[in-house]
């Protein structure tokens, strides 16, 4: 059995809201909480294995994380082992530029004593 090449990209909330994409045109639905709109995901997507006639992969956004899966034409679900599961990445944090607050003007005293010759008691 083949696997369709596109890859579904489904993203379910915590509201119940979701938003499924297949071959670039966009489904949008809500239902009742997210454990609906899970298998209302999930029968889109295996709906369009059903039409393709063959397993379609996916990846599955919620709650809980990112998943990679293969949807079968008869609803079955199972991990795509192909592709690692996605993280979601975050932004780079970046510093605010701010101004020098403070500058030291000596050097460590450690480092100093051993230049003197002295010891550190």
């Amino acid at each position: 059995m083949s696997t369709t090449e596109e890859l579904i990209k489904a993203t379910v909330n915590a509201d119940g809201s979701a938003t499924v994409i297949i071959e670039g045109k966009t489904h949008e639905f809500t239902a009742d909480n997210e454990a609906a709109a899970r298998a209302q995901t999930v029968e889109l997507v295996s709906s369009h294995a059903k039409k393709e006639g063959s397993v379609v992969r996916a990846v599955m956004h919620d709650s809980q994380g990112s998943w990679p899966v293969k949807v079968h034409p008869n609803g079955t679900v199972e991990t795509d082992t192909r592709n690692p599961p996605q993280r979601r990445e975050k932004p780079a944090r970046r510093r605010a530029d701010s101004p020098i607050t403070h500058v030291a003007t000596t050097e460590p005293l450690f480092d100093r004593d051993i230049r003197l010759n002295r010891q550190i008691t």
